[in-house]
């Protein structure tokens, strides 16, 4: 019993060690990278353009609780004067724009049908990486949800305010 325990205890810290060493590896190796947006992507921006300084967030459009952090993305974009860009993986336009319109959600975004923005950019597949702070030159300065991470967030917010100076 005692054993078990200890392998498991020892299984844990490991599995933890190798997760934070390949998310820190990718955020490594894609800092500065520049992302690319495909001509597959249909583009639904409205009025919002994609230039300039600018977080893009990589929404699974067949996941509620993605969906529902739109709903916290639009509250941070207006305290905090965003400029947010989604680019939405769905095939399923008619129930994503029934989402949007149910929740009175006024987003801008590109809808990815076909996943061709992650694959095209060679990007992680963990959602906690799939959010960038872009500059004008579509160059990642900064990577990872700043929804869910206070420490991220700050220095989303540092690098906003020094592009507005």
């Amino acid at each position: 019993m005692r054993f078990n325990l200890l392998f498991l205890l020892f299984a844990m810290f490991f599995l933890c060690f190798c997760t934070n060493n390949n998310l820190s590896h990718d955020i490594k190796i894609n800092t500065g990278k520049q992302i690319k947006f495909p001509d597959s992507l249909v583009n639904l921006l409205g009025d919002e353009q994609n230039t300039g300084l600018r977080i893009v967030s990589y929404i699974n459009g067949n996941c509620p609780k993605c969906l529902f952090d739109l709903k916290k993305w639009m509250e941070m974009k207006a305290k905090y004067q965003l400029k947010l860009i989604f680019v939405i993986n769905t095939e399923d336009k008619v129930r994503l724009d029934y989402f949007i319109k149910k929740e009175d959600l006024q987003i801008s975004y590109f809808l990815d049908s076909t996943n061709s923005f992650i694959l095209s950019n060679e990007l992680p597949s963990n959602p906690l990486l799939q959010t960038f702070l872009l500059d004008k030159n579509d160059k990642i300065l900064l990577m990872g949800n700043p929804l869910y991470n206070r420490d991220l967030f700050q220095l989303y917010q540092t690098e906003v305010a020094k592009a507005k100076e």
